[in-house]
Formats: C-alpha cells, sequence, structure tokens
C-alpha cells in the first residue's frame, strides 16, 4: 500500500530515521508544534527536495495568552510570547501550516502575512451522513485527553454552567466524556 511504519525498537529517534531516509520524501508532514520545531531543520536538510506541510492542531500561544489572561499573569504571558515568537517561526518555516479555523486563519494574516496557510475545519457537513436530523437527538459526546487542562476547563465549565440549561430543555439528554490515554 506505499505506507512504512517506524518504531522502536527498530529506530530509536525520528532523528535517525530522518538522516537514513535522505532524499526519499517529496512531502513530509509535521503535527503539533513542539514536534516541529525539533524535526524542521533536520528535515529541511535531509529531504531538501521536500514540501513540508505543518499541521497546527492548535496555535499553542494563542491558548497561552488567553491562560495568561485569565489568571493575569505576566508570567505565563511572557512564556506566551516566547511560545509564540517560535510557532510562528515553525510555521514561517514551512512550505505550508494547516489551520483549523477561520481565527486562526485571520490571526496568521496578521502575525504571519509572508506564511502560506490553508484551513481544514475539524467539523465538516457531510450532506446525507446523518440518520437522524438534528431534532431528532439530544445526546452529547465529549473526546479529549483530560491531562490538558483547557479540555479538564471545558468540561467544568460545560456541565456547571450549560448542562443545566440544556437538561432543563432536554431532560432526556445524557452526556459522555471519552478520553485519550496520552
Amino acid at each position: 500500500m506505499g505506507v512504512q511504519c517506524v518504531y522502536r525498537p527498530f529506530l530509536e529517534t525520528t532523528d535517525q530515521f530522518v538522516a537514513e531516509a535522505a532524499g526519499q520524501f517529496d512531502v513530509v508532514i509535521l503535527t503539533r508544534f513542539s514536534v516541529a520545531e525539533r524535526l524542521l531543520a533536520a528535515v529541511r536538510q535531509g529531504q531538501p527536495q521536500a514540501r513540508i506541510i505543518f499541521i497546527a492542531v492548535d496555535l499553542h500561544h494563542v491558548r497561552l495568552m488567553r491562560e495568561a489572561k485569565l489568571h493575569s499573569s505576566e508570567k505565563l504571558e511572557r512564556e506566551a510570547q516566547t511560545v509564540q515568537a517560535r510557532e510562528l517561526a515553525v510555521i514561517s518555516g514551512s512550505d505550508l501550516a494547516v489551520v483549523k479555523s477561520d481565527t486562526e486563519m485571520e490571526l496568521l494574516r496578521n502575525e504571519a502575512p509572508q506564511a502560506r496557510t490553508f484551513m481544514l475545519p475539524l467539523i465538516i457537513d457531510t450532506p446525507g451522513a446523518l440518520q437522524r436530523g438534528f431534532h431528532d437527538r439530544a445526546d452529547f459526546l465529549f473526546v479529549g485527553g483530560f491531562r490538558h487542562v483547557p479540555n479538564v476547563d471545558a468540561v467544568l465549565h460545560f456541565v456547571r454552567q450549560e448542562w443545566p440549561l440544556i437538561r432543563a430543555r432536554l431532560p432526556g439528554s445524557r452526556i459522555s466524556a471519552r478520553t485519550t490515554l496520552r
């Protein structure tokens, strides 16, 4: 099928794979800012012919800025500014940066106008995919990692503030949470 899986114990590090696979790829996709930052230079060196696509799962500096504002923390604000500079360097150093929302696209137009960006939303309307219409459904599902503080905050806010309002209008509704093991 043309898919190669690389994993331990056959390979110790991603850097080792990038070096050993020099010149083999036309496109390299890097996800998550921390991973892309670590590998970008090695990929550019080992795969000079390849286009690099960075998938920004989220813009970390935006989340950190919001957290700094929420806690009125100058320390967190400085950290967010540092992360912003590093994250924008990854975005600018990639051939294409993929974000998930119009808000992130607009933000990058202002913060990194030279960067090539593409928006690929997390939720895409697929006509005909649902068996039941919106009015025939009442249950909710949250999927996410609870080791990620914004996810915990979101669920707590939802359960404390929004869920009582929903239950008042949809008394038979249920909510399930599924956590990832990361």
